[in-house]
């Protein structure tokens, strides 16, 4: 009898862990929240956000496009009016679940350039996770698409993060089928992301972007230099990408605490502020990139090596 009493408690318990877990699915359902991003990984350049997918993790509607790059589709092929700008980066880049597609600063940047009568078509290439060694890969497979000018965003966590490969961030490439499951695969994100940082990664990540402003002559190369809310502990790991970038957008003096998510993503308040800063420091080179600019094809093909 006694055996009984514990059986039936025993399955009175697991039948209510089981309801509460399907009203949580269901609740994460009907809020449409949950969903996870499935990237496709390339030897090349780590990975990619897999193409023509709409997810909403944390209730805001995320679209990537064909090409596997969030935001629109860009125009291919690109009218003379237009100035591309290809903006390279991280998660901050990125812009993360939380931030709507127009609130991200390279989207504000095409609205400020509007109000000043100049057409910019912002091309949003950067994924979770990347380094400048995966930016600069990309651009090494895949070209520029055409951009009139590329936009490096680095920010302070990027300066020491080696190579992002497939599974240091346990990414995955299908849906799970529960969304509960995001909850553990976003446990196994922070723990990536918490990892200690590779003592080589500096050295090589200099070396990629210092590779590829030679490879993108004659298109320009911008650096902006984006800061952590905490305090820089290795400040002088800017000083080589000062020198290289002596006319640098450095915004890591121009932000304050509410302008962060946490102590590395933008707030929506973080993404005008760069915007803002962005554009002051980009506005005469759109300018003067308006009048000799023309037609592109929005191509993916491999850049030849600078000596060539």
């Amino acid at each position: 009898m006694r055996f009984r009493g514990f059986a039936s408690k025993l399955t009175l318990a697991a039948l209510c862990v089981a309801a509460v877990l399907a009203f949580a699915e269901c609740g994460m359902r009907v809020a449409g929240v949950g969903e996870v991003m499935t990237f496709r990984p390339d030897a090349r350049f780590g990975y990619l956000m897999q193409p023509s997918q709409r997810i909403s993790t944390y209730g805001i509607p995320v679209e990537i496009n064909a090409l596997g790059l969030r935001g629109p589709a860009p125009l291919d092929p690109k009218p003379a009016e237009v100035t591309r700008v290809l903006f390279l980066g991280d998660s901050i880049t990125y812009g993360g679940g939380r931030i709507p597609e127009a609130e991200l600063f390279c989207r504000r940047i095409e609205e400020l350039a509007r109000h000043d009568g100049l057409r910019v078509e912002s091309v949003n290439l950067s994924a979770p996770g990347w380094s400048p060694q995966n930016w600069a890969a990309w651009i090494a497979a895949n070209g520029t698409l055409g951009a009139d000018l590329v936009v490096a965003v680095i920010p302070t966590i990027d300066l020491a993060r080696p190579f992002a490969t497939w599974d240091q961030y346990n990414l995955v490439e299908h849906a799970p089928r529960l969304r509960l499951t995001t909850l553990w695969l976003r446990l196994a994100a922070l723990r990536a992301a918490a990892a200690p940082q590779s003592g080589d990664a500096p050295a090589a990540n200099l070396r990629a972007v210092r590779e590829l402003a030679a490879r993108l002559a004659p298109t320009p190369l911008v650096a902006v230099l984006v800061p952590s809310r905490a305090p820089d502990s290795e400040p002088a790991l800017w000083t080589p990408y000062l020198e290289l970038f002596p006319d640098a957008v450095d915004l890591r003096a121009a932000l304050v605490p509410s302008d962060f998510l946490d102590d590395v993503h933008l707030s929506s308040a973080g993404h005008r502020a760069v915007a803002e800063g962005i554009y002051a420091g980009l506005a005469p080179r759109l300018a003067q990139l308006a009048a000799v600019r023309g037609p592109r094809a929005l191509q993916l093909h491999a850049l030849p090596p600078p000596d060539q």
